[in-house]
């Protein structure tokens, strides 16, 4: 199971995987109501691949009442390959690979087009200048990451996109999308960069962009769908972490680090490399240790609020309770009273059943007929 909680609550999912006997299946959910949306939106971006795309190439998803219902795909992911092209020191296997990523992130020639900067584009990456007039793509799935596709079999020629949670139908530049999608696994990989540098995937790839630039978007990206200012320094240690910032060859050829030895100078970039990835891991996990706190800190506020809302509610409840065991012995002594007045009523009736008998056996004894002329003379 697996929580996006750090999100704003628009975009805060819960994923979680099922087992029964010999069946999976995944299944991703809002974490609050505000994310009910955003979950109908991910339905809404499978039709839209499979438009464009093979059916086969896009995992299947159902809505059942608020949760999306996933198949799951068994294989092994593209990612996968790309670390067994790395172990096996395959270079030449490694750049197959990100030629076929690319392929399938691009979709094809008709998806190509001209990026003309939007409001959408704007509201989610920020500046869109920098990409005006350069290739772009109508459709793209920024979810195509190495990790996200998944190969039936380790077969290449059925790859399915198994997340499709951000899946643009607007222009989008193409380095944009390219960058994010391929390279992406720098960042969870860290040792790639000593066995191709990243600099050689971009020049690979042809992309016109500034990689400062790519980085930039992606910050604003991160920004759009976290909240507070913690993610946003986390995502610009992102940033920090994948641009280039020192440049070995240029301090060498400045003569301020001089090596005669060729064997000597590869080991020493090599290792200038490798350090600066620790430095950028030590920097990542120590900003992480910050903000860990924070959300502790905040965590320990709601629980805080929740315990006063629980205490406020109990008391509440405990009122209730009494007022309750108030009312039912007013009505106990309202019954008691109305038993007495009902008793009361009866003894009454008793009174003036009798008198009436009384009346009558008087009315009708011979004493009364006899004596009738004298009561009538004294009328």
């Amino acid at each position: 199971m697996r929580f996006n909680d750090l999100r704003r609550k628009e975009f805060s999912i819960k994923t979680s995987i099922y087992k029964d006997n010999y069946k999976k299946w995944v299944v991703k959910e809002a974490v609050f109501e505000e994310g009910i949306q955003h979950i109908k939106n991910i339905l809404d971006n499978a039709k839209l691949l499979k438009n464009n795309y093979s059916v086969e190439n896009v995992c299947p998803v159902k809505l059942e009442g608020k949760q999306l219902i996933f198949d799951y795909i068994e294989g092994v992911s593209l990612a996968d390959m790309y670390l067994k092209a790395y172990n096996d020191g395959d270079k030449e296997k490694f750049l197959e690979l990100v030629d076929f990523h690319k392929k399938l992130v691009l979709l094809d020639e008709d998806n190509l087009c001209v990026f003309k900067g939007n409001a959408k584009f704007e509201e989610i990456f920020g500046d869109y200048s920098i990409y005006e007039g350069k290739e772009g793509l109508k459709i793209s799935n920024f979810e195509g990451t190495a990790y996200n596709i998944i190969l039936e079999n380790g077969n290449l020629e059925k790859p399915v996109f198994i997340d499709y949670e951000w899946v643009f139908d607007f222009n989008m530049p193409k380095d944009f999308i390219l960058y994010q999608c391929i390279t992406s696994i720098y960042f969870m990989v860290p040792e790639l960069e000593s066995f191709i540098p990243k600099v050689e995937i971009i020049n690979h790839l042809n992309l016109e962009v500034d990689e400062s630039n790519l980085c930039k978007s992606f910050m604003n990206f991160y920004n759009y769908q976290m909240k507070g200012t913690m993610e946003k320094s986390l995502a610009e240690i992102k940033y920090s972490y994948l641009k280039k910032s020192i440049n070995v060859n240029e301090l060498i050829n400045d003569g301020q680090i001089f090596i005669g030895n060729e064997e000597l100078r590869k080991n020493l970039n090599w290792y200038i490399n490798r350090v600066k990835e620790l430095e950028g891991a030590i920097k990542y996990h120590q900003a992480n240790d910050v903000y860990l706190k924070d959300r502790n800190d905040e965590i320990q506020k709601e629980l805080d609020w929740y315990q006063k809302r629980t205490k406020d509610l109990e008391e509440a409840i405990e009122y209730h309770h009494n007022l309750d065991k108030q009312l039912e012995e007013a009505l106990d002594n309202s019954r008691q009273q109305q038993q007495i007045v009902e008793k009361k009523n009866e003894e009454l009736n008793d009174i003036i059943l009798d008198l009436r008998k009384k009346i009558f056996e008087m009315e009708n004894s011979r004493s009364w007929r006899w004596t009738r002329f004298f009561r009538k003379s004294k009328e």
